[in-house]
């Protein structure tokens, strides 16, 4: 989450992210404890995400990778950047990469959505002012 007036597009280490998804390096604004780093937006393509999850969303979603390995995803909901508020909590999981969504980076950071009806799986941009879930990878 941004908390500065002006877009700053390498807060979590990875201002080029946008451009072949370099991984970026850890920052001291990085929410995640040390030895781990935000993800980098490609991390669900480099392991294989499958598109089609496994089994029926209960609170999250579990996702097929490389094959055979699943992992779980808290449908964690988001907090929104104009008031503050939840929304979202228990239908829909948003979970920030370290990534700039583009070489402007006018606050959009590249995330991972997904929602309990339906089979999206995405990559997009939102305002970095929002509050979005993160998944820590080791550095």
């Amino acid at each position: 989450m941004a908390w500065t007036f002006t877009p700053v597009k390498n807060l979590w280490g990875n201002p080029a992210g946008y451009d072949n998804y370099p991984k970026g390096q850890k920052t001291i604004y990085d929410p995640c404890p040390v030895g781990y780093m935000v993800a980098p937006a490609d991390l669900w393509l480099a392991v294989g995400f499958d598109q089609a999850y496994v089994g029926k969303f209960s609170k999250g979603r579990m996702f097929k990778y490389d094959g055979s390995h699943i992992a779980w995803y808290p449908g964690a909901g988001l907090r929104w950047e104009d008031d503050g508020g939840l929304g979202d909590v228990g239908i829909a999981g948003y979970y920030w990469s370290n990534s700039a969504f583009d070489s402007e980076g006018k606050g959009a950071v590249e995330y991972l959505f997904f929602l309990s009806s339906t089979e999206i799986f995405n990559f997009n941009q939102y305002a970095s002012a929002s509050g979005h879930n993160v998944r820590c990878i080791r550095e």
